[in-house]
């Protein structure tokens, strides 16, 4: 289990279904039309592209066993079109540990609410928790520093997110049976800003991804009809309806609740302007100064700073910063309670956005506390505040 992983157990209701909507695929980056699938499915022997790697795909369709509920905890997002069915956390049922999903082999902690509880992997040198994936099994990569286990080449196909849900519902691989959209901050776990592809995922590890949106099973806050979507193309983290379509990637992972809104009461310790994250380890500055700041003046800032007797603070990475974003919450969409002083505004992150529109030197990302989204700023014009972290 994760350092400073403190739940052991979740309450689920396992709701197993089988069943494969009628859809239109994608092979590799680009969408193609139905025409064409006929076409490649004829070239291809009728094989999807995850029958192609050797993926095995649920057949059959059953939409009553799809009605089901699923929630993600009254501290992140809970319930929508999207869960209408699965995993259901915090609601009863049968005790799962996190540990004995059966043949699922999982190593991590519980996702509780909107937050990890475990480290967030990153890209780049001088950061701690670097990404490590394990793809020895076929069909599923697993984090090694997550714990989580994912579907390696997604389904191929744009839907809605209820779609996506039933689809990951009823998907068997690599042994488990528990496989479900991922949350907003999972999903966050695989971006890559750093890798050299157009892509911002490593491709090695997750061949196939497509340059779109991708679902999770978070809503956003300020939108109820919405969910939190991640673009593998540009990087961003952003929310669109539950009926557009986009593509998804299934995840297997314990699933927790909190006990309300806000984070559970032990997540956070404060003192001397400092929070400690005891999941993710991080340690953040409690409260911004309030300046407003050019990307090169805030990176000096947190290099210059001194705060509880301790130096080395630093910008955040872009999913670093993303862990601390209560999507429960909005306007501003953080736990005022605990990170004092949080506007809703953006804030720089160390990542640079190797496509923005002045060149990978110019520009990097922000995480805009207005919802949660992410955005790109140009370092040498745009003003952001600032967040150290250490």
């Amino acid at each position: 289990m994760a350092a400073g992983t403190s739940i052991a157990q979740i309450r689920v209701r396992l709701v197993k279904s089988s069943g494969s909507a009628d859809r239109v695929a994608t092979c590799g980056r680009k969408a193609i039309g139905r025409r064409q699938w006929r076409t490649a499915a004829l070239s291809f022997g009728l094989m999807s592209c995850n029958a192609l790697v050797g993926i095995s795909e649920p057949r059959g369709s059953n939409a009553a066993s799809d009605t089901a509920g699923a929630t993600l905890g009254t501290g992140g997002a809970t319930g929508s079109a999207a869960d209408a069915g699965g995993l259901e956390a915090g609601a009863g049922g049968e005790t799962i540990d996190a540990r004995s999903l059966e043949g699922c082999g999982l190593e991590a902690g519980a996702t509780t609410g909107p937050w990890p509880d475990w480290p967030m992997p990153n890209i780049g040198a001088g950061l701690p928790h670097p990404a490590s994936y394990d793809t020895s099994t076929t069909g599923v990569v697993r984090d090694r520093v997550t714990g989580l286990m994912w579907e390696r080449v997604g389904d191929g196909h744009e839907d809605t997110a209820p779609e996506a849900s039933a689809y990951c519902r009823r998907l068997t691989l690599g042994g488990c049976a528990y496989w479900r959209l991922p949350t907003r901050i999972e999903l966050v776990s695989l971006l890559d800003p750093a890798v050299d592809d157009p892509l911002f995922i490593d491709d090695k590890a997750f061949p196939l991804t497509a340059a779109y949106d991708y679902w999770t099973s978070s809503l956003a806050a300020a939108t109820p009809s919405e969910e939190w979507v991640v673009n593998f193309g540009f990087g961003a983290t952003r929310h669109g309806n539950v009926m557009s379509r986009a593509r998804y990637r299934c995840v297997a992972g314990a699933l927790a609740t909190t006990p309300g809104p806000g984070a559970p009461p032990s997540r956070y310790v404060a003192s001397n302007g400092v929070v400690v994250d005891t999941r993710t380890t991080l340690a953040w500055q409690e409260r911004p100064d309030g300046t407003l700041r050019k990307w090169p003046e805030a990176d000096q800032y947190c290099k210059t700073l001194t705060l509880a007797g301790a130096s080395a603070w630093r910008l955040p990475s872009m999913k670093e910063l993303q862990t601390i974003v209560d999507e429960s919450r909005a306007h501003p969409a953080a736990e005022t309670a605990v990170f004092a002083g949080t506007p809703a505004s953006p804030f720089w992150t160390s990542s640079y956005d190797k496509n923005g529109a002045l060149g990978p030197a110019n520009s990097a990302w922000q995480v805009d506390f207005d919802e949660g989204a992410t955005k790109s700023g140009f370092v040498d014009t745009d003003m952001a505040l600032v967040r150290c972290v250490r």
